[in-house]
């Protein structure tokens, strides 16, 4: 429910239709938590937790790199520009 309702806050903002974030893809974009869900509290409302400036557009693997850590080491800092 909570990434459902990420997706129609995205979708109201227009991001679906906006090309990846990092790379420019634009054949597929997944929506995705800056702020991983997991580093919320248990009390935080779902309105904080998809709020449109912890949204962002990204092709899926774009998206793995970030959820997985890539571009977050000293040599590669492409996300940063983004987040």
């Amino acid at each position: 429910r909570l990434r459902q309702n990420a997706r129609l806050v995205a979708k109201k903002a227009g991001l679906l239709e906006k090309p990846c974030a990092k790379c420019g893809y634009n054949k597929y974009v997944e929506i995705c938590h800056i702020k991983s869900i997991k580093d919320f509290e248990d009390t935080d409302l779902i309105c904080d937790i998809n709020n449109i400036n912890n949204l962002i557009q990204l092709c899926p693997n774009c998206h793995w790199e970030l959820d997985n850590g890539g571009g977050q080491t000293q040599t590669d800092t492409s996300f940063d520009t983004i987040l």
